[in-house]
């Protein structure tokens, strides 16, 4: 019973550790706070199903991020089933972000994300707040705009792409000062 105990008490402090780390990379993914809560209890319940498979003295944080990002990429391809190709590649670029600046604090992060959305384009930020922040469909989008959804993947693409090199340049220099992205 005693090691049972000593599992339970060093995946508490694991996930505690990471838990930042892990609800930021959920909640970069929704964009909802109550279902990137109601998403991490879902996975922290799947680590601790799965922390048999986890290497002690390995990084479980790392390891949490995995299981993170495939938890919410079927949580958003169950939930909206015509955005999935951009939820892939967003969860993917959101997931690179994480790894890539692991050394920052997440409100680091967020604030450096911030500062990047207010260099885009208003046209691109409008586009990213519509598709992201008020949970629109790709194809009403693309509708309103005139423009193939096919059109509009490939600008968000081109627009995440944007904001993930500004964040890691922000987080690497002052980047605050420098033109606008887009």
């Amino acid at each position: 019973m005693a090691k049972n105990d000593d599992r339970v008490m060093e995946f508490s402090e694991l996930l505690q550790k990471s838990r930042s780390r892990v609800f930021g990379l959920i909640y970069a993914v929704v964009l909802n706070m109550a279902d990137a809560e109601d998403l991490f209890q879902q996975t922290a319940t799947l680590l601790w199903e799965k922390f048999d498979e986890f290497e002690s003295g390995t990084d479980f944080t790392a390891w949490a991020l995995r299981v993170a990002r495939f938890n919410s990429a079927n949580f958003v391809r169950g939930r909206y089933r015509e955005r999935r190709r951009l939820a892939t590649a967003a969860i993917d670029a959101i997931y690179e972000t994480s790894l890539a600046s692991a050394d920052a604090g997440d409100e680091e992060r967020l604030d450096a994300l911030k500062h990047c959305l207010t260099k885009l384009k208003d046209a691109d930020r409008s586009l990213v707040q519509r598709c992201y922040g008020d949970d629109q469909q790709i194809a009403d989008v693309a509708a309103q705009e005139g423009k193939s959804a096919g059109s509009l993947y490939a600008a968000l693409h081109r627009i995440r792409r944007a904001l993930m090199e500004c964040v890691k340049r922000t987080l690497s220099s002052d980047d605050r000062r420098s033109p606008s992205l887009s």
